[in-house]
């Protein structure tokens, strides 16, 4: 099965701010995404490397569902890297190993995803996060884009990733759930969580990370 890092998300409470302080830290103006139906969501994107991208995510315009990621992201005080997803094409494979985990996680999806482009292309992929853990966004969830293009193909080059890390309180029991799930990662200990990214640019390296705030949002 095996699974691979496909992007990063870096939420912003709104999309405009989100993309103007990308641009002065890349050099590289985002590319437009899309809204996201029902999750009050709209997104840019740039690639950071070979099928791997740097996802904004931030409120949609106009009236946000009560309670939805979108309204979410918009109380937002500053932003963050919010969480990463793994790339897989065996999602329902993947939900199965969710029951030898410790601890115990539990999958939600596979949810059929859309949303249409800037320029009016429909692009569709399915989604599968676990749940019932205290992870926050140091647990990924998984995408499969099946017949869609990948979005880095498209995107502005913003650099390349050098390296994630990640940082956990309860890095044991997180790095045994990672295993279980076929995600070649290592969490390292620490007394704060914490998620950050570090990335070559004709700018230097840069790095993203979480804040408190940003690794408790929540798309389940």
């Amino acid at each position: 099965m095996g699974s691979s890092i496909d992007h990063f998300v870096w939420a912003a409470p709104d999309l405009d701010s989100g993309n103007a302080a990308i641009e002065e830290l890349f050099g590289v103006r985002p590319m437009l995404g899309g809204s996201h139906p029902g999750l009050g969501t709209r997104n840019s994107l740039i690639a950071l490397g070979s099928q791997i991208y740097l996802e904004i995510m931030a409120p949609d315009e106009g009236i946000l569902p009560s309670g939805s990621p979108g309204e979410k992201l918009s109380q937002l005080k500053a932003p963050g890297l919010m969480t990463w997803v793994n790339r897989s094409a065996g999602l329902t494979d993947l939900a199965k190993l969710t029951q030898r985990s410790v601890p115990k996680l539990v999958p939600v999806g596979r949810f059929k995803t859309q949303r249409e482009t800037a320029t009016e292309e429909l692009l569709t992929w399915e989604l599968l996060f676990v749940t019932q853990h205290e992870f926050g966004g140091l647990m990924p969830f998984f995408i499969d884009w099946q017949n869609t293009a990948h979005p880095s193909l498209s995107a502005p080059s913003g650099g390349q990733l050098k390296e994630l890390l990640l940082r956990s309180p309860d890095a044991e029991l997180l790095n045994l759930a990672l295993d279980v799930l076929d995600v070649d990662q290592m969490v390292r200990s620490a007394e704060e969580s914490a998620i950050e990214i570090e990335v070559v640019t004709s700018n230097g390296n840069i790095v993203l990370a979480s804040t408190p705030e940003t690794l408790q949002l929540q798309f389940i």
